[in-house]
């Protein structure tokens, strides 16, 4: 795959941006749980599959199970739904990328967790979704939930990743880690 210009990988699943064209999203590696983005996914793919979110990819975080992406400055997911990482649904898995209610426009990054998801506002406040049996969605609570909460960091954000029940964001030029 050549052309990438921005990369992601999960537990057995890999997404990458392209640049040409402009913002193609391609993912590949295990896929029975939905999490490589297409309609009728194969349990998995060696070979990097399109993913249609409608509109240029400018992100992507893939997770345990499934994967977020930021197109057209709004939040789509797909993959495993166990712990309403993907929509606050009894749905348990989504094939093919869903909008994220109230994450329509503003996102500048895509995080994918072990069943959660965050998203970082073009302001750098962080709204997480999904399991957080260890406070990993930076809300200081434990309580999951199926919609974005916002976190406790409010503002200057510019980079996040997770661990497995854990994350962590670049806010200036200090680590602030949930979880």
């Amino acid at each position: 795959l050549s052309g990438v210009t921005k990369i992601s990988v999960g537990e057995a699943t890999n997404c990458a941006i392209l640049s040409s064209p402009v913002g193609t999203l391609k993912c590949w590696g295990y896929g029975a749980s939905g999490q490589l983005g297409v309609p009728a996914p194969p349990s998995s793919s060696a070979t990097p599959l399109t993913v249609n979110l409608g509109a240029p990819a400018t992100d992507v975080g893939v997770g345990e199970f499934h994967a977020c992406a930021v197109a057209g400055g709004g939040m789509k997911c797909w993959g495993t739904n166990y712990a309403k990482e993907v929509l606050d649904t009894g749905v348990s898995q989504y094939d093919t990328p869903q909008t994220i209610p109230d994450l329509t426009s503003g996102v500048a990054l895509a995080s994918a967790g072990n069943a959660n998801s965050c998203a970082v506002m073009l302001t750098g406040a962080i709204r997480c979704w999904g399991a957080n049996g260890t406070g990993q969605n930076g809300t200081g609570l434990t309580v999951s939930s199926g919609t974005p909460q916002n976190s406790l960091i409010t503002s200057g954000a510019t980079a996040i990743g997770y661990g497995s029940d854990h994350r962590c964001a670049l806010v200036g030029d200090s680590a602030r880690c949930m979880g």
